[in-house]
């Protein structure tokens, strides 16, 4: 059983993963990380809790038309990956 801190690590890389995903010729693979990101942020911004603002300032970040899915960086993921370790909140991805 993976500790709390391994949950947040792993957490975390699949954040940035999904951020960074990059549109190459229309490709849909690049929707699916932004709809996996976005409902994400959602439930971590329906908290109510600190990291329900660096939701938001990652999800103004976001577009779908443009060429990367988010600007998120490493303080924000980790912050965000640990609120949702903290409150049982992952959304569509897998710990």
């Amino acid at each position: 059983m993976a500790t709390n801190n391994e949950k947040i690590q792993e957490l975390k890389r699949q954040l940035l993963a999904s951020a960074s995903y990059e549109r190459w010729n229309n490709n849909t693979l690049f929707n699916i990380h932004f709809e996996k990101l976005g409902r994400f942020l959602y439930e971590i911004k329906n908290l109510g809790i600190f990291a329900s603002q660096v939701a938001e300032s990652v999800e103004k970040t976001s577009d779908n038309y443009g060429y990367k899915v988010a600007h998120l960086s490493e303080k924000q993921a980790y912050i965000l990956a640990a609120a949702a370790v903290e409150n049982g909140v992952y959304g569509d991805y897998e710990i």
